[in-house]
């Protein structure tokens, strides 16, 4: 598979996957679809060091993102013991990925033009539509729990049980 040049953007579907969790079971989209809304963090490789103080934060807002019917999956370029090992005791009640050759990461256009990962923060709606897209970088901060709740919210009004 070849890299994407762009990111996913609002508007676009999340394109399927199917990869093994750090707690040894596998998770597919397809699995997802219909569930719950979802917030995708893909954080790269642990040389990059990406995304664990905001992830953290919104770990911290467990109670807010199941009020939002919200579902959140950590993935990371890693084998699964060291995606468990990087994500798995600090996040519990997050998912955690292993994209253990980048594919996915590929696949969604999480990579730069010169070959390293970069994060990538997507939120959709339980039927896999992006809303929001957020591509941190040094000039371009992380996301906040606020801003992920608000759009989760949107989403809600949009998308009423």
């Amino acid at each position: 598979m070849t890299p994407n040049d762009t990111l996913l953007a609002a508007g676009d579907l999340l394109p399927r996957f199917r990869l093994p969790s750090a707690g040894g079971q596998t998770v597919s989209l397809d699995d997802l679809r219909g569930r719950r809304n979802l917030v995708l963090c893909l954080v790269g490789t642990a040389e990059q060091g990406t995304g664990l103080p905001f992830l953290e934060a919104l770990h911290g807002r467990q109670a807010d993102l199941t009020a939002e019917k919200a579902r959140v999956l950590v993935i990371a370029v890693a084998p699964e013991a060291e995606a468990r090992r990087r994500f798995g005791d600090k996040l519990p009640t997050f998912t955690v990925l292993a994209d253990e050759e980048g594919t996915l990461h590929r696949q969604y256009g999480a990579v730069l033009p010169d070959g390293p990962f970069r994060p990538l923060v997507l939120i959709a709606d339980r039927y896999t539509k992006i809303y929001a897209q957020y591509a941190p970088a040094p000039e371009t901060p992380w996301p906040t729990p606020d801003d992920v709740l608000e759009w989760l919210a949107f989403i809600g009004m949009q998308c009423p049980e």
